[in-house]
């Protein structure tokens, strides 16, 4: 029986991909549990805070066909960046103590997570050998999983 060397997953892009895969869905772990005790705080109804957390959710599956089409225009990797520049920077908004500002800059965060997932598995599926690619997948689903385990005392 023949054995065949199979390629290796540990690319410096894999390794890369890993890394802004972890920290955008290290912010989004920090943040999904902040943004209601913050509204409250700002002085916003519980009906509010279903409000800026829906902004997140609306802006995430709606943008998702247009950031899609972006990635096979455009670059998958320049779309991984750009989701994570994009969710990054919306958070400076959350330094205008309103409500209103908090929910723009939710709506921003998730236009910036669609671009963070359309583009994370993009480059996933065009970057792991085509062998591996089921191997790939699990690694870095496990550790998105268990990321939030991360932030417990």
């Amino acid at each position: 029986m023949a054995t065949t060397k199979l390629d290796s997953i540990w690319t410096p892009t894999f390794a890369l991909l890993c890394l802004a895969q972890f920290l955008g869905y290290a912010q989004h772990s920090v943040l999904t549990p902040t943004f209601p005790l913050y509204v409250t705080h700002l002085g916003g109804s519980p009906f509010v805070v279903g409000l800026v957390l829906a902004s997140f959710a609306v802006t995430s599956v709606l943008f998702r066909p247009l950031i899609g089409y972006w990635a096979d225009s455009w670059n998958e990797a320049g779309v991984l960046v750009s989701g994570l520049l994009f969710q990054g920077a919306s958070i400076l908004l959350c330094f205008i103590p309103v409500v209103e500002a908090t929910m723009l800059a939710n709506g921003l965060r998730g236009i910036g997570w669609a671009g963070l997932n359309t583009g994370g598995y993009s480059l996933l599926a065009l970057t792991a050998p085509v062998a591996r690619r089921g191997e790939v997948q699990g690694i870095t689903a496990g550790c998105r999983a268990a990321l939030p385990f991360y932030f417990l005392p």
